[in-house]
């Protein structure tokens, strides 16, 4: 019986958590992060949270096994966390301190292959489209997650898209993650869309939680915003739609699982349905914040 310590490191929130051999998760945590200045201090604590779950577990474990936010560079056993421009080197001290093997899968790819495996197993062709701090899309094409040259295939969050509001072309990254950069993300969007319309900025609205619900709550001077948002959105699933031709495109991350309703009614509105046929179902995942734990727990046993 092997067990494995799971974790998972995203822009906003840390989660860890042990799988067993049936790849079923016992233990299970979520926590919010610090603003992250440097490596050592996201080492420490990864490493407290991995004590943590060790202090609740008698059986012995085996690996340690991590899904990170941001682009790896494995080369240097490292990857790039987006979220506060830091590169961390998370497998050197993680293996030094435990005295432990220790896996290393980008978030995304996490997601994907644990949707996969785990949720539609049958499904040879599907897109798992994490909208979080960042945006990533990972990619099952005939069976097989789609790693890449370095194991960053499926950073879509990277492509262009166009907006009226805009002097030159965006990322969709820029436009509707989250972020913790000032001057990207769905907020910062939002300002540019009510300059842009001569509307005042709200400054009560501070999380993009805010913009949803007064959205949902038709306030009236965020009208025509979420109607820009949806279709910047459209253009980044069109992409991903055109790159990996799936069977399903399953949405995942703290945006979609949160306002998935508003999300997938904008997708289905603006996406130009007769370039594709068939249109790919959509859904809405059904491992929530879990997704990075499993499949940084499916990274460890699928290479046994």
């Amino acid at each position: 019986m092997k067990n494995v310590i799971v974790m998972g490191i995203g822009g906003t929130h840390i989660s860890t958590g042990i799988m067993n051999n049936d790849k079923e998760l016992m233990l299970n945590s979520i926590k919010k992060l610090p603003i992250i200045k440097t490596s050592h201090q996201l080492n420490q604590i990864i490493f407290k949270n991995i004590r943590e779950v060790q202090k609740k577990f008698d059986d012995e474990i085996h690996a340690i096994s991590i899904s990170v936010a941001g682009p790896l560079r494995m080369r240097e056993k490292s990857f790039f966390f987006t979220a506060h421009n830091t590169l961390i080197n998370v497998v050197d001290p993680v293996k030094k301190k435990f005295s432990l093997p220790v896996y290393l899968i980008n978030d995304t790819d996490a997601g994907t292959i644990a949707t996969f495996q785990k949720i539609y197993p049958r499904k040879t062709n599907l897109i798992y489209i994490l909208m979080s701090t960042g945006i990533g899309v990972g990619a099952i094409v005939n069976g097989q997650l789609l790693h890449g040259n370095t194991g960053n295939a499926g950073e879509l969050g990277g492509s262009i898209v166009f907006s009226k509001i805009f002097k030159s072309p965006k990322t969709w990254e820029e436009c509707c993650a989250i972020t913790r950069n000032e001057t990207t993300g769905i907020m910062n969007f939002y300002k540019e869309w009510a300059l842009y319309n001569k509307k005042p900025i709200n400054t009560t609205y501070i999380e993009p939680d805010d913009l949803f619900n007064a959205h949902k709550n038709n306030a009236s001077d965020i009208e025509g915003f979420m109607d820009e948002f949806n279709k910047i959105n459209a253009q980044g699933v069109t992409n991903a739609i055109f790159a990996y031709d799936p069977e399903i495109i399953v949405f995942g991350g703290y945006l979609a699982q949160n306002h998935y309703d508003i999300i997938i009614k904008g997708v289905t509105e603006y996406i130009n349905k007769q370039r594709f046929s068939p249109m790919p179902k959509l859904a809405k995942s059904l491992l929530s914040s879990r997704a990075p734990l499993y499949g940084a727990g499916y990274n460890f046993f699928n290479k046994l």
